[in-house]
């Protein structure tokens, strides 16, 4: 749901209403759900006469381009009643978050605002790109730091040659990989079959200014007769996206390994 909303795809569903009747059949109405959307923003509506001697300010969390000026007017002619609605372009006239706008109201007659006559005065805008904006807007829904997704990569230099190994597996978990940072979860293990080749796993979700924490272990699985398998007992800490593991280290994890080698 986080990368859907970061990168504006958005969450798109239906809501069923459900009449409780035989003759009214079921409502089906779609919703689409997102950030960087007039729609989710809302309309920037001006207050009759008092908008001429105040700023407006873009409380919103992201740039706007200002478009137009619109007001809704309702004629009488008659019985009938007529809308009317009135435009004044601003430009495409570029505001950032927090900043206020002066408008020249001169360009807008007095008459439009009578009594009892108009109906709406708003602000035809869009919304300018933004992803710092939008990761803002989600950090505070979650009440967390906005995530970015890294690999982690493991490499074996000459482990597989040297053991005579048909796959060394590691297993690996980190509360990195919940993106809220509550769960200490297993990623999907790497399963490695050849050296100095490089295999990934993940994500870890971290935010700028987190490294790496995570834990790994091995099962090392020896190509011979009786198909011998290793597994280290302690958790590995790890800091580095990039995991380069060595004979040293493998011995190190696995003391039996070196002990069955001594007694060969």
């Amino acid at each position: 749901m986080q990368v859907a909303l970061t990168q504006g795809i958005g969450i798109n569903g239906e809501m069923r209403l459900v009449p409780d009747s035989e003759t009214v059949p079921e409502q089906i109405i779609p919703v689409r759900v997102t950030i960087a959307d007039p729609r989710t923003i809302g309309r920037f509506t001006l207050q009759p006469n008092q908008w001429r001697g105040e700023n407006w300010v873009n409380q919103t969390e992201f740039p706007i381009k200002m478009k137009k000026i619109h007001a809704l007017i309702i004629e009488k002619q008659g019985s009938k009643s007529i809308p009317l609605i009135y435009s004044w372009d601003l430009n495409d006239t570029d505001v950032p978050s927090k900043a206020s706008v002066t408008f020249n109201a001169s360009k807008m007659p007095k008459w439009i605002e009578t009594k009892n006559k108009t109906e709406r005065i708003w602000i035809d805008y869009s919304i300018n790109e933004c992803t710092t904006c939008v990761n803002t807007i989600i950090d505070n829904l979650i009440d967390g730091t906005i995530n970015k997704e890294k690999t982690i990569t493991f490499e074996t230099l000459k482990v597989i040659e040297a053991t005579n190994a048909a796959f060394l597996k590691v297993k690996i978990r980190s509360i990195q990989a919940d993106p809220k940072k509550e769960r200490l979860l297993e990623l999907p293990s790497v399963r490695v079959t050849e050296d100095m080749t490089v295999y990934s796993t993940g994500p870890l979700y971290l935010s700028d200014e987190e490294t790496p924490n995570f834990e790994y272990q091995f099962t090392l699985a020896i190509n011979d007769d009786d198909g011998t398998i290793y597994k280290s007992t302690q958790w590995i800490p790890g800091n580095d996206i990039e995991v380069f593991i060595n004979m040293q280290q493998i011995k190190s994890a696995i003391p039996e390994l070196e002990q069955n080698s001594t007694e060969d």
